[in-house]
């Protein structure tokens, strides 16, 4: 009964991540550190094999075409979260190189100048307005150029 449960939470936690890669896209929050943002993707990844290898006994006991839909559903989920692994490599993360202005009032929200390099020899500008959620968690307002 235990297990079960535990299948119940990295279920959820693993679907949850599996969106949350598609919600970055429309939803304008991003991460500031590339070392969180990939953190977070190889976590999503584990709990999917984790999810795979606990659940392994049930789908070995269930009916062949029951089996063979869990099997297929698990190979999507898998390739699923690696291509968008792979996308998300490719995101850039923009780094804080002055700060143009600050609300008085809140002093989570600013307006920034920013810097990112995408590849090696790409450098990408923009000026943004965020609000800080949380540390390494920003909120974008609105940004101007690339």
């Amino acid at each position: 009964m235990r297990s079960y449960k535990i299948q119940k939470f990295i279920f959820f936690f693993v679907i949850v991540g599996s969106l949350s890669f598609w919600v970055c896209d429309w939803v304008p929050i991003e991460v500031t550190n590339r070392v969180i943002r990939d953190l977070f993707t190889v976590v999503v990844l584990c709990g999917t094999f984790l999810l795979l290898i606990l659940s392994a006994g049930n789908i070995y006991r269930s009916s062949k075409t029951k089996r063979i839909v869990l099997t297929i559903a698990f190979i999507l989920l898998i390739l699923h979260n690696l291509i968008f692994a792979f996308v998300a490599s490719w995101r850039p993360v923009y780094e804080d190189k002055n700060v143009l202005w600050t609300d008085p009032e809140n002093q989570s929200r600013k307006k920034v100048a920013q810097h990112a390099m995408l590849g090696v020899s790409v450098d990408l500008y923009r000026t943004a307005e965020i609000i800080e959620i949380m540390p390494g968690f920003r909120y974008i307002v609105a940004s101007e150029g690339l």
